[in-house]
């Protein structure tokens, strides 16, 4: 469960991991919070944190008996508060999910789709029924039909995909509404999902178009910012690309193009899906916070592929023997490898630096000092710098016997977008801790 600090007052809650009263990842109907102020006791009636109906502080949030919050059959409550919280979250049979500290007043949800810079991306609403998405203009080249399609094998996200026909001239292209972007901040990144079937030859791009403030094209027209000649998948995968905003430019608008523009042998199929577009540095998401009293593995999922920091701290983390555990980046599954220089520091020694490699089943080593029980803090940041280029920086202590002091710093070899961060240590299990993931965007 993600808490995001967006504008919208949408507090969204799902099922936690290992559930019994629902099914994992499923809306949490009828579920329950509590709001309690930082440090706070949730049943404690003295700390709960005042809760608003509105961001004018019109009227508070009606409370049950046991100070509780109830949430709609959707798992969903519109919430606003101005201090920093603790919420504890429980299903409608009084099993807790999960509880999330120090909360920013900053209203929360949990909707990445929310936070879309270009409308309509997932290409889900088309109010007039016309078979065209809504606030896209499409461009059909020569004997082309591009069209919405609700048929499951060719949607990745939501119940509708753009689905691009050609007949021997090329498909054509999809430009969305324009939306604001800032030439001060950081680069404009771009996100999709593309799959092909039977193309002869094609084109796959996404292209940004940049306008100055009075709406006229910025001096430059436009970027390119992710192509694909050759190769096509058969199999939704995502594509991701961005560009820095030209010094001139305050509006931008996606293009997308499906088996290229006006040539010959340009026959087949392609399908894109869940467009996102995001600014770099415009949101921060605390993910919960999780104590470690047993198991091996622990893994924090659903984090969005336009992520460019995540964030893992840990305090007193411990297991029950002697063996080194480790952070590392997944991606669909797969863990990504990692390699690097480490410092390490013990007692009053002299600081050793070794080159170190680590394997796809291993990744950033907490500790050296691997005593049982042994009780390490530290953090790790992993931080995206193009693309699919990662590279990781750790400082961390062990503070039984001798303190053993870390510092890890290296490149990461990522699959595809990470969406996970993993905990493991092999042939041992964690006995004590506090560790809390966070990402950017």
């Amino acid at each position: 469960m993600a808490i995001k600090q967006l504008e919208s007052p949408l507090f969204k809650a799902r099922y936690a991991a290992g559930a019994t009263s629902g099914t994992p990842g499923s809306s949490l109907a009828n579920g329950k919070i509590w709001v309690t102020k930082e440090g706070g006791t949730y049943s404690t009636a003295a700390d709960r944190a005042t809760v608003w109906t509105d961001k004018v502080k019109t009227a508070q949030i009606t409370r049950n008996a046991d100070g509780s919050i109830s949430l709609d059959a959707a798992g969903e409550k519109e919430i606003w508060f101005d201090e920093i919280v603790d919420i504890r979250v429980e299903s409608s049979t009084d099993e807790l999910q999960y509880t999330l500290d120090y909360v920013s007043p900053l209203p929360a949800t949990t909707d990445s789709t929310e936070s879309n810079m270009v409308k309509n991306g997932s290409f889900e609403t088309d109010a007039d029924s016309d078979t065209l998405p809504d606030d896209w203009t499409i461009g059909e080249e020569t004997g082309a039909t591009i069209a919405l399609t609700t048929t499951a094998a060719n949607v990745s996200h939501g119940t509708q995909s753009l689905e691009f026909a050609a007949t021997g001239s090329g498909g054509g292209t999809a430009l969305s509404a324009k939306f604001p972007v800032d030439p001060t901040g950081k680069k404009v990144r771009v996100f999709g999902s593309l799959k092909q079937s039977g193309a002869a030859t094609g084109k796959y791009r996404f292209i940004l178009y940049w306008y100055k403030p009075d709406g006229t094209a910025s001096s430059t027209v436009t970027t390119v910012v992710w192509e694909k000649n050759t190769g096509a998948p058969t199999a939704f995968t995502q594509f991701s690309g961005g560009a820095a905003v030209p010094s001139d430019a305050t509006q931008a608008a996606i293009l997308i193009e499906g088996i290229g523009a006006a040539g010959t042998d340009l026959t087949g199929t392609c399908w894109f899906d869940n467009i996102i577009v995001r600014q770099a540095g415009s949101e921060f998401v605390q993910m919960s916070n999780d104590t470690l009293t047993t198991g091996s593995t622990h893994s924090w999922t659903d984090i969005p592929n336009w992520a460019n920091k995540i964030t893992f701290r840990y305090a007193g983390v411990s297991t029950t023997s002697t063996n080194v555990p480790y952070v590392r980046l997944r991606s669909g599954g797969t863990v990504d490898s990692l390699s690097g220089m480490e410092l390490t520091f013990t007692g009053t020694g002299t600081p050793t630096v070794a080159m170190a490699t680590y394997l796809t089943n291993e990744g950033v080593k907490l500790t050296g000092n691997n005593v049982a029980a042994n009780s390490r803090d530290g953090v790790v940041v992993f931080e995206r710098l193009d693309d699919d280029k990662w590279m990781y920086e750790h400082h961390g202590v062990a503070q039984t016997g001798t303190n053993e002091f870390i510092h890890n710093v290296g490149d990461v070899l990522v699959t595809g977008a990470p969406d996970e961060v993993q905990l493991q240590v092999t042939g041992d299990t964690f006995d004590a801790g506090e560790v809390t993931v966070s990402y950017e965007g």
